[in-house]
């Protein structure tokens, strides 16, 4: 990930962008156990509103992958099709390690 190129997408230093990506794993992270509650509750409107929530936050940062994977999240959701869930919060689970571990290797060299 090209952290320089997000902050300034975002008009953000990178530090600045690298300080608030750490609140955003933290916010996301408690998102995610909030949609897992609703997944096992059965409850299409919460995880609906959910993964909206996580969608929008992770189009601000530039994450792509992750807004993706939201975006089929809540589709489904309104759809009433939970069975298509799980995979699409198993690919929200695997981009936020993958943005937490590009993030501890980039502050690591100077960012």
């Amino acid at each position: 990930m090209n952290f320089s190129e997000m902050a300034e997408n975002v008009g953000l230093t990178v530090d600045e962008f690298v300080e608030i990506a750490h609140g955003f794993i933290e916010a996301t992270q408690s998102d995610l156990l909030q949609l897992k509650a609703a997944m096992e509750a059965s409850l299409p409107q919460q995880i609906s509103a959910t993964a909206h929530s996580i969608k929008g936050a992770a189009l601000t940062f530039g994450f792509e992958r992750m807004h993706a994977a939201a975006l089929t999240v809540e589709k489904h959701a309104r759809a009433n099709d939970l069975d298509s869930v799980p995979e699409a919060v198993h690919r929200i689970e695997t981009e936020l390690g993958a943005i937490a571990v590009a993030l501890r290797e980039n502050r690591e060299v100077g960012f």
